[in-house]
């Protein structure tokens, strides 16, 4: 049985995402794996000193967990799926596909791998639309599962 994976950042549109990926697992009789990517600082050009992965993982463990917990408000106290967490650090699209694959050092994913990947886009309309977001875009192109883009709301 695969999952719904679906990537948390915080935004509006993660957390429409989030709620979307809970109706599909829950229509696909699955659980949801919501994941925290934190970006690593030597990708991003910014560390001059090798940074401390530990506690870059553990304020994205805190990050989300307060993400999740907030978002279970929002289902009246619980979700009617099962929901697991992962964070990883580096490339928010490499490791959101690596996650999909299962390929996962996280026992939240287990062996499985995803059913569908659940992202939500930056919401710009005219020309800027045709941005829809350097992960989406990356997760477009290299996931090998359904992907379902979830649009900000307009306004």
């Amino acid at each position: 049985m695969g999952y719904v994976l679906v990537g948390l950042d915080g935004s509006d549109t993660s957390r429409k995402a989030f709620h979307e990926a809970v109706r599909e697992a829950t229509w696909r009789g699955t659980y949801v794996v919501a994941m925290h990517v934190v970006g690593d600082p030597l990708l991003s050009g910014y560390a001059y000193t090798f940074p401390d992965t530990d506690s870059l993982k553990a304020n994205g463990k805190n990050f989300l967990a307060a993400e999740v917990d907030s978002l279970e408000h929002e289902h009246d106290g619980s979700f009617p799926v099962e929901v697991r967490t992962i964070v990883r650090i580096g490339h928010p699209g490499v490791q959101l596909i690596e996650a999909a694959k299962g390929l996962s050092e996280d026992t939240a994913a287990g062996s499985d791998s995803a059913e569908l990947v659940v992202l939500g886009t930056r919401g710009y309309g005219g020309f800027r639309g045709l941005l829809v977001g350097s992960i989406t875009t990356y997760a477009i192109h290299h996931l090998a599962c359904r992907l379902l883009v979830v649009p900000a709301d307009r306004d």
